[in-house]
């Protein structure tokens, strides 16, 4: 009988909180299905928002003359997965954002195959624009929602899963099922990892707990 081992990695974020005023810069303002998408740069800083600015809540943030400097503490808790598996062949990112994560994936794991699931169509333009991420023969893009990507998936592909879906509110209930997480669970290989972005102020914070707990045994908080 064999053992399926998976291990979940609970990151316990609070709101990513920059303090803005009027006279934020606005490089862009996308209309999409899901709503406006913001790009805006202020003390030498370019953030991503759902939330017209100024606003203290932003989606993503990047120093505009060094790029490749993490600033944002849960990207750090993403890359922590790798002290799990420091060489994983296949990883899948369900939410694309600024593309932080994946910028420092790609400098840590050149080798390494990134499948990302997003389900705004026009945040691929955006963030290879504003970003500087795009698609290429190790990075690929999928235009879906994660919850049908993970069902449609094949089984025993992904080494690491990352889990960081959020909409203006929160993260979307279809990735808070247990549906979600068998299906995410179905296409882990043996031993592989799964993180989740989560808030401290989550007031539905006991039933994630649940459902991880229920789903995947064992799980780690990363605050």
């Amino acid at each position: 009988l064999a053992l399926f081992v998976a291990a979940i990695i609970l990151l316990i974020t609070s709101l990513v909180v920059i303090r803005n005023n009027n006279s934020d810069k606005i490089l862009i303002k996308e209309e999409s299905n899901f709503g406006p998408v913001w790009i805006y740069e202020k003390n030498n800083q370019r953030c991503m928002t759902f939330i017209e600015p100024p606003t203290p809540i932003v989606q993503s943030c990047t120093l505009t003359q060094n790029p490749k400097i993490v600033l944002q503490g849960y990207v750090k808790l993403f890359i922590s997965t790798l002290f799990f598996n420091d060489s994983p062949k296949r990883i899948l990112v369900i939410g694309l954002g600024g593309a932080s994560v994946h910028k420092a994936l790609n400098i840590l794991l050149p080798r390494t195959q990134i499948d990302t699931v997003e389900i705004n169509g026009v945040l691929p333009k955006i963030v290879d624009k504003y970003f500087g991420y795009k698609e290429d023969y190790r990075n690929k893009i999928f235009i879906e929602d994660g919850a049908i990507f993970a069902k449609e998936a094949a089984a025993d592909i992904y080494d690491i899963i990352l889990i960081d879906g959020f909409n203006a509110d929160y993260i979307p209930p279809q990735l808070l099922t247990d549906e979600f997480m068998q299906n995410i669970k179905k296409t882990l290989t043996p031993n592989g990892i799964v993180a989740i972005n989560t808030f401290t102020t989550s007031k539905t914070y006991d039933l994630e707990s649940d459902l991880f707990k229920r789903n995947f045994g064992k799980y780690y908080n990363l605050i």
